[in-house]
């Protein structure tokens, strides 16, 4: 079928174009989705136009699910599993890889490249052992990847005229009717890649007119005639000579744009450039704090009371790294490409499918608890209330690496538990007496309720059921039967979750189960490899949606059709990212390989060219940007970003001199881009009030705020009391104990270490017996005579070494009598603080405080040396 290829100069002028008049019955294919938006905008009486990606998933639907691409991952990851005779260092190399090794392979197959190809290459020139064993590997992957082989050879055939009516009605939602001589104008297209030739090469055996029109200006031939390349007779389209180009006298060029090209096209420029700005930011977060969240609130009730109403328009060059970024912190933008691993329900599946070989880690707990996928269904309980519980244990759970070893671990807390409260037992409880009833009592874990503990296990418990539904006593399962019980293990606690699931949550886990049912293949695939699969899959990653965010440099053409006022930002203007770089080769191929590999396949020649033009493609997007409205536009990059630091403006920014502005958060007038939570005031009664005031005032804590106010704010106005749940802390209070017990029982060395012992199971014997041993080095002392704290319980002041491990006697002993001497000054301090969570002393001691971990004023050891405080 015939082809041809039309030019225009004017992006809003097309009405006016001699070709216009075929373009209401012809469909659209637009090179980005970008374009697509834009002409939809400008020309609403084009019914079909669709971006090229939207047009080939609509066509080759199992192709291009995310689910195939999943499927091929495990199936590709076992074939590297299984690999013989091969060297261990490059069978690692390749399963580190195996994403990368993925995309080549679906990158050969759509650009109709065949094995036989690189076997030639192999046999013209030595190739590496890496290619070698790709080779090997493709061949094998080919041979059993059903999806693969369809693939390939739809790309063989001609597409009958239905099946593209029946990919038409579906992206246009209701039947249509097409004619019998379809005709498809192509728009974009100024660089072809060699999964679009193969495709429009198929069209055009199928009878389809095809009809480039491509924005072209004569005047900046030297720029422009890059297109030239990519559309002519070699690859079967017509000759640069046989093009129909629109010349017209009225141009909307701007002085900048025209300055811009002519330096480099040889052509007399104007007087100069117009003053523009770009703006600088030291980092994405400021860009986020200053673009972003303005206009997308995460409370959408701020728009509002902002000043920007409208949506706005991102693009960059290094648009993949933003969006990910960006999608990472603000899920909900895209609902098109969404991040499942930012909602809970992706974390929970992804960790639990890493319980495959009955490994349990802290941070797996952890996610699975604050997840909200975990309940007690007798109990009506969420593990998600118990996840600060959890923390507080897991320096006993430390040593614990399998499932079981955890449920071990908790019966003999609950054990010791139950001791301890026999031992050492009270009638009527409040906090000052839970804080001294025992020389435990200040140690986590052993200060957990005990009905709280066993709560824990029967979660620790409930996670082993779930594995053992998932995994059978193999390495291996087939891919069908497992996403299957996944699913019915979402459908079971989607009742508990859709109570506390915010509406988009419960959208989310609608979307994900149909996503899994999606899921149907019958091979085999190896547990070891699911979890990375499932991060890729979940995280979007698999999925070939061209909608993002944030819109890459390639698509700013479709910003010149756009009519509405909406503000552009063109950010990532820095000097490693424009012009844009060369496509990487496909891994793990080397370029001298890829070359002589294009000699082979006429479309794959397009990606070398692609690559020798990307400093002309830049300056002809630089040039479409340049003609925007520069009230709408604003420019901008990144300073530091990811690994990269103190980046320098781009080439072209030098080049226009354009003046650098430098972004300040303390700029704005109005800064505040959230609405605060409103915390709601409760009022307590008189008696209430007197009770917590009689708490607070207990001598020992207000020694703790003689030491630091904010620590007496953490341990006794925040929480019940302070607790130690560092290991490092629980060695002082280890020696404390034994301490204790040797001079309650004046029993042997032998004898406490073997009572005191099975206290601590997370330690080794060795650690233990060493720790006892030099406690025994100093002499037995009398225990200290017990004092009276209120009016039925009295405790010694050997309690008070309990309260403050690590410092020495002497500094707890003035401590102490400082706060004794100060306590009428302390308790009015308290009274009248203006800061509700109080100050800080800062210092050496920092590394004693059981809430070093969380308080953000707290010094570190490894920053400070004692004499050297501040």
């Amino acid at each position: 079928m015939i082809s041809e290829v039309y030019t225009y100069s004017e992006p809003k002028d097309w009405r006016n174009h001699v070709l216009y008049p075929s373009f209401t019955e012809a469909i659209h294919i637009c090179a980005t989705n970008n374009q697509k938006n834009g002409i939809r905008e400008c020309y609403e009486e084009l019914k079909h136009v669709y971006s090229f990606r939207q047009f080939m998933k609509a066509l080759y639907v199992d192709w291009y699910k995310s689910e195939t691409t999943f499927q091929q991952y495990l199936r590709l990851s076992k074939i590297i599993s299984e690999l013989e005779h091969v060297k261990l260092n490059l069978k690692h190399a390749f399963h580190s890889n195996t994403i990368s090794l993925l995309e080549s392979i679906r990158f050969f197959v759509e650009s109709d490249v065949s094995i036989s190809s690189l076997e030639q290459v192999s046999k013209d020139k030595a190739i590496t052992e890496k290619e070698e064993l790709f080779l090997r590997i493709w061949q094998t992957f080919i041979n059993g990847d059903t999806a693969t082989q369809q693939h390939h050879k739809a790309l063989q055939k001609k597409i009958p005229i239905n099946k593209i009516q029946t990919a038409i009605s579906n992206l246009y939602g209701s039947d249509v009717s097409l004619k019998k001589e379809l005709h498809i104008i192509l728009h974009g297209f100024y660089f072809v890649t060699p999964e679009q030739q193969v495709f429009l090469s198929i069209l055009r055996r199928s009878n389809v007119k095809i009809t480039f029109f491509h924005y072209y200006d004569g005047r900046y031939s030297d720029t422009f005639d890059f297109i030239k390349a990519f559309v002519n007779e070699r690859f079967g389209w017509p000759s640069p000579e046989n093009w129909v180009y629109e010349f017209t006298e009225k141009s909307s060029t701007t002085k900048n744009a025209h300055n811009f090209l002519a330096a480099y096209d040889s052509f007399a420029q104007t007087e100069g450039f117009e003053k523009m700005d770009i703006k600088s930011y030291n980092s994405f977060f400021d860009f986020l704090q200053d673009v972003v969240l303005p206009a997308y609130p995460i409370n959408r009730e701020m728009k509002k009371n902002t000043d920007k109403t409208h949506e706005i328009t991102l693009i960059s060059p290094n648009a993949d790294q933003l969006n990910e970024l960006l999608i990472s912190y603000y899920p909900e933008l895209n609902k098109k490409k969404r991040n499942f691993l930012s909602y809970p329900v992706g974390r929970f599946l992804v960790n639990i499918n890493q319980l495959s070989n009955g490994k349990l880690t802290e941070e797996i707990v952890l996610e699975l608890f604050s997840s909200g996928w975990l309940a007690d269904e007798s109990m009506k309980e969420n593990a998600q209330e118990y996840t600060y519980d959890l923390r507080q244990i897991l320096s006993f759970m430390q040593d614990c690496e399998t499932i079981d070893s955890w449920i071990l671990r908790l019966d003999q807390l609950i054990e010791y538990g139950k001791v301890l409260e026999k031992t050492f037992p009270v009638d009527v409880e409040n906090r000052v007496i839970r804080s001294m009833r025992s020389p435990f009592s200040r140690i986590s874990h052993f200060s957990i309720p005990l009905h709280r503990v066993k709560q824990i296990r029967v979660f620790i418990q409930h996670i082993k059921e779930i594995a053992e539904k998932l995994f059978a006593k193999s390495s291996s399962g087939t891919i069908s039967l497992h996403f299957e019980q996944l699913r019915i293990i979402l459908e079971s606690k989607k009742k508990n979750i859709e109570l506390i699931a915010e509406d988009d949550e419960r959208k989310i886990i609608e979307e994900l189960e149909g996503k899994l049912k999606q899921i149907n293949d019958d091979s085999e695939f190896l547990y070891d490899d699911l979890q990375t699969a499932l991060h890729f899959y979940l995280s979007g990653k698999l999925n070939e949606e061209d909608e993002s965010y944030i819109s890459g440099f390639i698509e700013v053409d479709g910003e010149m059709f756009k009519t509405s006022e909406r503000d552009i930002y063109l950010t990532g203007l820095d000097e490693n990212s424009l012009p844009l770089g060369a496509k990487d080769v496909p891994w793990p191929l080397q370029l001298e390989t890829f070359e002589k590999l294009c000699e082979y396949n006429l479309p794959l020649q397009l990606q070398a060219i692609r690559n020798r033009s990307n400093k002309l493609i830049s300056r002809y997007l630089f040039f479409i940007t340049l003609n925007l409205p520069s009230q709408t536009l604003n420019l901008s990059w990144i300073k530091n970003f990811l690994e990269l630091t103190e980046l320098q403006p781009a080439l072209y920014v030098k080049q226009m001199g354009l003046n650098i502005v430098e972004y300040s958060p303390f700029s704005k007038k109005d800064n505040q881009t959230y609405l605060p939570f409103k915390f709601e005031m409760k009022n307590s009664s008189a008696e209430e009030m007197e009770s917590i005031y009689d708490d607070l005032t207990f001598k020992d804590y207000l020694v703790e705020y003689e030491l630091c106010p904010k620590r007496f704010y953490y341990g006794y106005v925040v929480d019940e009391y302070s607790t130690f749940s560092e290991d490092f802390m629980h060695q002082f209070l280890f020696s404390f104990i034994v301490q204790v017990a040797r001079n309650a029982s004046k029993e042997s060395f032998s004898t406490v270490l073997k009572e005191v012992s099975p206290l601590f199971p997370q330690w080794n014997d060795f650690k233990k017996y060493i720790s006892v041993k030099k406690t025994f080095e100093y002499r037995a002392t009398n225990l200290e005579p017990l004092r009276k704290v209120n009016e039925n319980y009295y405790y010694s002041n050997t309690r008070k070494k309990f309260q403050f491990p690590g410092l020495k006697n002497q500094d707890r002993e003035n401590l102490i009598n400082n706060a004794n001497n100060s306590f009428r000054e302390i308790i009015e301090e308290i009274k009248t603080s203006d800061s509700p969570s109080m100050v800080s002393k800062s210092g050496y001691n920092c590394r004693f405080c059981p809430h070093v971990n969380y308080c953000i004023d707290a010094v570190y050891a490894i920053d400070l040396a004692k004499g050297s405080e501040p």
